[in-house]
């Protein structure tokens, strides 16, 4: 099991009262939540950190996420970073950007997807809750709160990396399908990572998608190619079975495309993987 410490981020915003036309500063509010975290993602300062946190997080206005940098660190290649910004959620961010580039297939994803967006770096949110996200209007990835783990951030930044390799048009009309991969990519790296623990592993056995999203390793290697043997029968598993799936756990109105090559059903697990081993 892996070692856990306990954050306590707060939440502060201001209230005004009065008439609409007339509001005037009440008092301020805030709230406190507990969340736990995987020690490494508190301690390890590989990176060239100047030290970890205190345990204690202070979140302004809801978020955290905007119009700095912080150049020359993993995540501040490719994340902004607020001035004022926490410093502990900012060293857990750089440590689960750390622990993906230890990773081929997230090496791979963090290089290109560092030139991708060197000159419009991703705006980044801390929310309350379990939900990560990437809303490609806005350019900015959700982190939530009760999952800080390399895992999640990958698979959104999975979608950052597939919002650039195709028209936002194309991307939208196949989210189904880019959300399998995503989801295949995600298990990919977990396999391989510390992440990898018996409640995990637990997780995905009961849940009917993440369940889908294994059994895709009978049928496609790591490198995103479908083994030959199986392409007569692999369109109609993917259909009727790993979609639906996906449709019967959040993903129901999701769009899915018809695959016109069905050897290429992950091509961004093919561009991330292209200097890994079998």
């Amino acid at each position: 099991a892996q070692p856990r410490s306990v954050i306590t981020v707060t939440q502060c915003w201001d209230v005004y009262t009065g008439p609409k036309d007339q509001l005037e500063y009440s008092y301020t509010n805030c709230v406190s939540h507990s969340y736990w975290v995987d020690d490494a993602l508190i301690n390890n300062s590989n990176w060239n950190s100047e030290g970890g946190g205190s345990g204690d997080v202070w979140i302004g206005g809801g978020s955290s996420g905007g119009s700095g940098s912080s150049s020359g660190t993993p995540a501040g290649n490719i994340f902004k970073k607020e001035a004022d910004q926490d410093s502990l959620l900012w060293v857990i961010t750089e440590n689960m950007t750390a622990r993906i580039m230890e990773d081929c297939l997230g090496g791979d994803l963090y290089s290109q997807l560092k030139e991708k967006v060197k000159n419009n770096k991703i705006n980044l949110e801390f929310d309350f809750g379990k939900g990560y996200s990437y809303n490609w209007e806005e350019h900015t990835l959700h982190i939530g709160l009760e999952e800080l783990e390399a895992n999640n951030l990958l698979h959104e930044m999975f979608h950052v990396f597939q919002t650039t390799q195709e028209p936002i048009s194309s991307f939208k009309s196949s989210m189904m399908n880019r959300e399998i991969e995503a989801h295949y990519a995600q298990y990919l790296f977990l396999q391989r990572s510390s992440e990898w623990t018996d409640k995990k592993q637990d997780k995905y056995a009961k849940s009917q998608r993440l369940r889908a999203t294994t059994s895709l390793t009978k049928y496609v290697n790591q490198q995103g190619h479908v083994t030959t043997s199986f392409l007569d029968i692999f369109e109609t598993y993917i259909s009727n079975n790993v979609v639906n799936a996906f449709r019967q756990e959040g993903y129901d109105n999701y769009p899915f495309k018809e695959y016109s090559d069905i050897t290429n059903i992950f091509p961004n697990i093919k561009l991330t993987t292209k200097n890994c081993d079998e």
